[in-house]
């Protein structure tokens, strides 16, 4: 969990048993994999709006005729 905290989320918890603490564990996972899918679909949005302004900007630059 601290390295997690620290920013490495490709750790997970190796879970042994299906008791209070294996339960954390497989949750944890679980976050980890959600935080991960997330944060690569703000990255892919965020390079599409960049490309979005970079054609506005050259509409602009380049205007039709």
């Amino acid at each position: 969990m601290r390295k997690a905290e620290e920013g490495n989320l490709s750790v997970a918890m190796n879970v042994k048993y299906s008791d209070e603490r294996g339960q954390l564990g497989k949750s944890f996972n679980v976050m980890l994999s959600k935080i991960g899918k997330l944060m690569d679909k703000v990255f892919e949005e965020q390079q599409e709006i960049r490309k979005a302004e970079f054609k506005a900007l050259q509409a602009q630059i380049n205007p039709h005729f």
